[in-house]
């Protein structure tokens, strides 16, 4: 089991993470976290049926470049 989280960080300004609305969230991108979910996706269904039809979808979802996670 693993657990799949997105690294976002918080408008300073609102007072830190805690109170930043979803929109104003921004992702941070370390810890190689895209290439982790992509890989647990592969891993627990590769051998499904239609993963072969919908992974290129959800590949472009992870190699894309979002700013905020709202946009994600």
């Amino acid at each position: 089991m693993q657990s799949l989280t997105i690294p976002v960080q918080g408008c300073k300004e609102l007072g830190g993470d805690h109170k930043t609305p979803t929109r104003e969230m921004r992702i941070i991108d370390h810890n190689r976290w895209r290439q982790l979910h992509w890989n647990a996706l592969v891993a627990a269904y590769e051998r499904t049926p239609f993963f072969e039809y919908y992974a290129d979808d959800f590949a472009a979802i992870y190699q894309g470049e979002y700013e905020r996670l709202v946009d994600f």
